[in-house]
C-alpha cells in the first residue's frame, strides 16, 4: 500500500485497532475487527488488480473477545 507503507491488511488492521472498528460499546472486538477490515481489504485488493480475502477462524466465543477498549 503505498500511501501507508503497509500491506493492505495490515494498513486496514492498523486502522481497525485506531478506532474504525469499535462495535456499538465503543470496544473493538475480533469479531468487529474482521468485519471492519475484510470488505476493506477485499475492495484494496481488488482495485490493484489482485485477490486477497482474509480469513477468520474460531473455536465459538473467540469472536466477543475484546482486543481494544476505548475510553
Amino acid at each position: 500500500n503505498d500511501e501507508s507503507g503497509y500491506g493492505l491488511f495490515t494498513a486496514r488492521l492498523l486502522e481497525g485497532l485506531n478506532g474504525s472498528a469499535k462495535d456499538a460499546a465503543g470496544q473493538v472486538t475480533l469479531k468487529s475487527l474482521f468485519d471492519d477490515l475484510k470488505p476493506k481489504v477485499v475492495d484494496d485488493a481488488r482495485r490493484a488488480g489482485r485477490s486477497q480475502v482474509p480469513q477468520f477462524e474460531s473455536g465459538g466465543s473467540a469472536t466477543d473477545r475484546v482486543v481494544l477498549r476505548t475510553k
